[in-house]
């Protein structure tokens, strides 16, 4: 018997290790969600409602209504992003929005 379970399309493979968040990390991530809520154009974020979306800086990386699969997709950029600094939204549609 293997130490990992084999991964299907519904469960998201083991994700490696990553050192601790650091301030700038936290700062960074903070920033990131400031810009994508109060300054990303309209034409931007429209494409994404109903989405989760990974967010790394001032750019979206990735969006996707199934957030397992956008996770599986942001890890497997692996060491090509700072992992630290991605930050995950969901942008609720309209209805969703009039429940909150």
């Amino acid at each position: 018997m293997s130490e990992n379970p084999p991964t299907t399309p519904d469960t998201a493979p083991p994700v490696a290790e990553h050192p601790g968040w650091t301030e700038a990390d936290r700062e960074a991530m903070f920033a990131s969600v400031v810009w994508f809520r109060a300054d990303a154009p309209p034409e931007l974020t429209d494409k994404y409602i109903g989405m989760y979306v990974a967010i790394h800086g001032q750019q979206v990386l990735d969006g996707d209504r199934d957030e397992a699969a956008l996770l599986r997709r942001v890890a497997a950029l692996g060491d090509t992003i700072n992992q630290n600094r991605v930050v995950i939204q969901y942008l609720p549609t309209w209805e969703e929005s009039q429940y909150r």
